[in-house]
């Protein structure tokens, strides 16, 4: 998300706006690598902010805020008028798949990790939405989730979704001429649907021996990613663990589809990207990004099993009045979401947070004179009876 950040921080400064950045990997080893991050940065961050200019607002991703916003809200220290968590994806309805699927026997969770998961961040990422001062989210579905679950004025949330870089909508994918790849992009984790992933490779390849796989931004050794694929798809599988924008969106533009098993995601920027630059997207029908495909989906959408990947697959690579219509729909779709929009919707909330950190102070000035009021319990001059 580092990248979504500094684009959405550009996007402000050119509409007058100051912005500062702060990173994970601003911090030493030691405070921002898992598993400690969870424990470290929280603590990290405030100690980070003494040292800071005070500014409007405080924008503080997932629960590394809690430690600050719950300073910030008992007025031990107060770096900025108003406070935000942003969400990039709930993480409390991460812990329920990830739950249900430890229990069916499809996902590995350690007790190291279910402490540190289920007892510390969601805690942290609860705090953080309660003592904030308002909260983003990429999507109507999450806020309403989080409202709901922890009982959370709906009110409180803004509903931003992310933009498509300058080097996919500068891209148009419908006139360069394809390659016979397809090409998957994310991290090499079980919640990108990479524990599928090699049965559908397997038989794709099996039907379609030219074809090449591109596993692009996976953030991991290629042995690693190699370890975990069939043998037989090993020769046709191109692994790139990371590249930078421009590279990657030749790379998606150039490819005849994209291959999206994700079971869950924040937002989901990579189909999105592809779509702008007019590749096909063949991606699963319950991550956050279908939330906003009204009508007619720019993008075929299937339940995260295998069998309706390789069937989804199959129908586009066969039919290519199929693969250009799609691309086209879902080019134009996609292009509605700008970083530009995504500033405007920020400030926005932004705003509304500093409305609402402005009604509370008041609210308790409020108090404080009442109280000094002769009469009022407590005070000067009161009588109980």
């Amino acid at each position: 998300m580092a990248l979504a950040v500094l684009r959405l921080g550009q996007k402000l400064r050119e509409r007058g706006h100051h912005v500062d950045e702060l990173f994970a990997e601003d911090f030493p080893p030691s405070v921002s690598r898992e598993p400690l991050s969870t424990f470290a940065l929280p603590i990290a961050v405030p100690i980070r902010l003494r040292k800071s200019p005070a500014y409007d607002v405080l924008d503080i991703s997932s629960g590394d805020g809690a430690l600050y916003f719950g300073l910030h809200r008992m007025g031990l220290m107060r770096r900025a008028k108003a406070t935000v968590m942003r969400s990039h994806g709930s993480e409390h309805e991460f812990g329920e798949i990830l739950r249900a699927a430890g229990k069916q026997g499809a996902a590995k969770i350690s007790l190291r990790f279910r402490a540190r998961f289920y007892g510390v961040r969601l805690p942290e990422v609860e705090k953080s939405l309660r003592w904030c001062d308002r909260a983003i989210c990429c999507t109507r579905r999450e806020a309403d989730y989080l409202a709901a679950r922890l009982r959370i004025d709906r009110q409180k949330f803004s509903v931003v979704p992310h933009g498509v870089g300058e080097e996919f909508l500068g891209m148009d994918g419908t006139t360069l001429p394809k390659k016979d790849q397809i090409i998957f992009v994310g991290t090499w984790v079980w919640r990108k649907g990479t524990h599928m992933l090699g049965a559908v490779l397997s038989a794709l390849h099996a039907r379609h021996p030219h074809l090449r796989f591109v596993l692009a931004g996976t953030q991991v050794p290629a042995e690693s990613v190699r370890a975990s694929l069939p043998p037989e798809v090993l020769e046709s599988a191109e692994i790139i663990p990371s590249l930078g924008p421009e590279r990657l969106a030749r790379f998606v533009a150039e490819s005849l589809l994209m291959l999206f098993p994700s079971i869950f995601e924040g937002f989901g920027l990579a189909p999105l990207e592809a779509m702008a630059v007019g590749t096909p997207v063949v991606m699963t029908s319950t991550i956050a990004l279908a939330e906003w495909m009204d009508g007619e989906a720019p993008a075929l959408l299937v339940p995260s099993e295998p069998r309706q990947f390789i069937e989804a697959c199959e129908s586009l690579l066969a039919d290519a009045g199929l693969r250009n219509e799609l691309a086209h729909r879902g080019k134009l779709w996609a292009r509605q979401f700008t970083w530009d929009r995504a500033a405007q919707q920020t400030v926005l909330a932004y705003q509304q947070a500093l409305d609402a950190a402005h009604a509370e102070q008041a609210s308790e000035e409020d108090s404080r004179q009442a109280s000094k009021r002769p009469g009022f319990p407590g005070s000067e001059g009161a009588k109980w009876h």
